[in-house]
């Protein structure tokens, strides 16, 4: 549904969300609170990323996190 829309564009391939914010993946993993190795993984397709993770994702980037999603 929507809410795996929402996780597709935040991890886009070469990272959406990433790029806007003009973050490398470290600058995002250390924001984010999770490995490097992950947000790799997520972007290049090679794993889903959790509905409880994305949350998690979600709360430690921070309130302006919903508004990038939607430009």
């Amino acid at each position: 549904g929507s809410e795996m829309c929402i996780r597709d564009r935040f991890l886009h391939r070469g990272g959406g969300y990433r790029e806007a914010k003009g973050w490398n993946r470290q600058q995002l993993a250390d924001h984010a609170k999770v490995s490097r190795t992950s947000i790799r993984c997520w972007e290049s397709g090679q794993k889903t990323i959790s509905q409880k993770c994305f949350c998690h994702l979600v709360e430690n980037l921070g309130s302006n996190f919903p508004s990038m999603l939607r430009m």
